[in-house]
């Protein structure tokens, strides 16, 4: 899928547009913009309008302020509820079912900040988030307590009641020519006086259009991984909590491990060829490009050689990227980046570094060790892998696994260390051990002692991992 076809999806699926539908002129002139930009980025080249895939999802979250975004924030910080798929569409869609959906005409006269008051006052008066305002604020809380404590929620700072006493005075238009304070404005729409429910959640709400104009807060970034969800594949589950699923810390959340990612490519390659995000060099031999998404990368299947050749590269972006290297042994490097990635190889020789977020890695078999005199080199290796946050997995045939420890005295080298691990090890089984900093997988072929046939993988710089089997809650899983 071209990079236009996914900001495409993005876009139909964040406005709440039918699919095939079309798109606002000006929309499309914008995401036909942003993706050659992209594009031309990718390809090792410099353009005048340098967009990213991040900042160009994040032009399509921001040209949904006035309908989604109002219907989202609303909800999750009102009422501390998810908008299931039925929900967000009613509320949202032309199609929704709702004559006075937040596309319609009733909604076309109404400014940012009416918006947001007008789906506040409505949701706490006589809507879903009623008792959740009054446990939250007081059934009859002051104005200025309200509007201090909804800002330090909102925003995650402070606020002194001066600036709250400053703001609540300022003066502004009336609409009938005159003006009045922005407190009497908020009570003239909260319908019920000063210190009013209704005037109450009329300042919230206007304070949550003040967020989302800024881009700042806690729950902005809660609104945008809901964003981000439903625009992957215009979906959203209904949930009776907001924040502590999409916001920091949430499974949901942006680099959560439920964090969905961002609509990517499929792309395949041969054993011989460099896959790149960004053809940094521009390099002649990056015959793939791989996206800032969710890309699946797979192998070209022939009678030939598979696997990846030493020296050459998949270097991923962003994304939930899954990675396929079979047919043969991975001898160059996988650097899969940010996101929550799964990477399946037949054999490891190579590097593979996993990047931030929840990581799986799937080795099926041990390649075999490189010995110089007795000694081994050009170890297999795993960089940047995270205990409680990653997993590495070996099937059944790879054999059972356990973890062991020894002492040695301290001139002892590390190929001492492996000899006498080696020596531990079972036939047709494997020992995770530690030495220094890192930690080492040793896989015994079925022969007695240390040689050619034995396999091992060096997880650098992370020590303390835990090891079982497939049922177990661990780093390290060994099916047998």
């Amino acid at each position: 899928m071209a990079t236009i076809d996914n900001l495409v999806t993005i876009y139909r699926n964040v406005h709440r547009l039918p699919a095939n539908s079309d798109l606002p002129a000006n929309a499309w002139t914008q995401l036909t913009l942003m993706a050659q930009g992209i594009d031309i980025s990718r390809g090792g080249q410099q353009t005048g309008d340098i967009w990213t895939y991040a900042s160009a999802v994040s032009w399509i979250h921001d040209s949904a302020r006035a309908t989604t975004e109002v219907a989202v924030l609303s909800y999750g910080f009102l009422g501390d509820v998810t908008l299931g798929t039925g929900g967000i569409d009613y509320l949202v869609s032309k199609d929704g079912g709702n004559p006075n959906n937040l596309n319609s005409e009733y909604y076309a006269k109404f400014s940012l900040e009416n918006r947001f008051i007008n789906f506040a006052v409505n949701l706490v008066k006589y809507g879903e988030a009623k008792v959740n305002f009054i446990q939250e604020y007081g059934e009859n809380g002051t104005a200025y307590a309200t509007f201090q404590k909804a800002y330090l929620k909102l925003l995650g700072v402070e606020k002194p009641i001066e600036d709250i006493i400053s703001i609540l005075s300022d003066e502004i238009p009336n609409g009938r020519g005159g003006t009045y304070t922005r407190g009497e404005y908020f009570a003239e729409l909260g319908g019920d006086g000063g210190n009013g429910l209704g005037t109450r959640a009329a300042m919230v709400g206007w304070l949550m259009a003040e967020a989302v104009k800024a881009d700042k807060g806690p729950y902005v970034e809660a609104m945008k991984a809901y964003l981000a969800d439903i625009g992957l594949d215009g979906k959203a589950l209904a949930l009776n909590v907001f924040f502590s699923a999409y916001g920091k810390g949430g499974d949901n959340a942006i680099g959560g491990p439920s964090d969905p990612g961002l609509p990517g490519e499929k792309a395949s390659f041969a054993h011989d060829w460099n896959v790149d995000a960004f053809n940094q060099e521009p390099d002649h031999n990056t015959h793939v490009l791989a996206s800032d998404g969710n890309d699946v990368i797979k192998p070209i299947i022939t009678d030939g050689p598979g696997g990846l050749d030493a020296g050459k590269h998949i270097r991923t972006a962003g994304g939930n990227d899954v990675v396929f290297v079979d047919n043969g042994t991975m001898r160059g490097l996988i650097d899969t980046g940010a996101g929550n990635d799964s990477i399946f190889l037949e054999k490891l020789d190579g590097r593979v570094i996993t990047g931030a977020g929840y990581d799986n890695i799937d080795i099926g078999s041990f390649a075999s060790l490189h010995l110089a005199n007795g000694k081994v080199t050009d170890i297999a290796v795993i960089e940047d892998f995270q205990k409680g946050f990653d997993l590495l997995g070996f099937p059944g045939q790879a054999g059972p696994g356990e973890k062991k420890s020894l002492y040695f005295i301290t001139t002892a080298t590390f190929d001492e260390a492996l000899t006498a691990y080696a020596g531990l090890t079972a036939a047709n089984s494997n020992t995770v051990f530690e030495w220094g900093s890192d930690t080492y997988i040793f896989h015994n072929n079925g022969v007695a002692g240390l040689d050619a046939g034995d396999g091992l993988i060096k997880l650098a710089g992370v020590t303390g991992l835990t090891v079982g089997k497939s049922n177990e809650a661990v780093d390290i899983v060994f099916a047998a």
